[in-house]
């Protein structure tokens, strides 16, 4: 049942991208600074270093880039979860198709999932499964953006700090104001914005990868949900 709550909200929203793609500034690659590819980047030995993802007409790879998933151990369904391995993260990643089928055309799309939640005081509520059911909550997501082509069947993710610009938006589209409250114990919990009157937490919490199968003038769709690495 979840998975299949996740497909329709996730065809509703590329239905309705383009009509509310004006409503949002366009991310590009940063330009004003040389970052190499491995900075944002750590390895492990006991993951593969590319992810690859084989589907029955094409393989997906994103080089650099590790999850936590055994990959070959999951079900190759409409749309994947991946779940990133600490220190990973999409920026200035590769991905590159490679298929048998010289006809196939991709195109390859991105949008954010973010969360707003309102921050946990442990001096003002001592009884957090209480608390958290009340709490003030907003969930969003940001309209497909497609993803430079560098050739053919060779992608690159932008350049960008996403968490930044997401927040920066989501407070602009919400005319909610700025805080700093950091209540901070063996975990971040950090409120940067004010919501409905209360400090909030800001989070980007998946990235959709939209994959477009082009074949004589049919299209077929695939999700990678990625789950954000948020530290250890």
């Amino acid at each position: 049942m979840k998975s299949t709550y996740i497909l329709i909200m996730l065809a509703f929203l590329s239905c309705n991208s383009k009509i509310r793609q004006q409503n949002y500034p366009v991310l590009k690659n940063d330009t004003t600074t040389n970052k190499s590819e491995d900075e944002y980047f750590s390895y492990d030995d006991e993951y593969p270093k590319n992810t690859v993802i084989k589907y029955e007409d094409f393989t997906i790879e994103i080089l650099n880039y590790q999850v936590q998933n055994e990959v070959n151990e999951l079900e190759i369904k409409d749309t994947l979860a991946l779940e990133e391995w600490i220190g990973s993260n999409l920026i200035n990643r590769k991905i590159n198709i490679k298929t048998p089928h010289k006809k196939l055309k991709f195109i390859i799309e991105y949008s954010f999932n973010d969360l707003i939640e309102e921050q946990y005081d442990n001096s003002r509520s001592k009884d957090f499964e209480k608390w958290e059911r009340t709490r003030n909550r907003w969930e969003g997501f940001t309209p497909y953006q497609k993803i430079e082509e560098l050739g053919k069947n060779e992608f690159k993710f932008p350049n960008i700090e996403w968490w930044d610009y997401c927040e920066k938006l989501r407070k602009k589209e919400l005319s909610l104001k700025d805080t700093l409250v950091n209540l901070s114990g063996e975990a971040d919990n950090i409120a940067t914005l004010i919501y409905k009157e209360k400090p909030a937490l800001h989070s980007v919490e998946n990235i959709f990868i939209k994959i477009t199968v082009i074949k004589k003038n049919k299209k077929s769709i695939k999700y990678l949900k990625i789950i954000t690495s948020k530290g250890c």
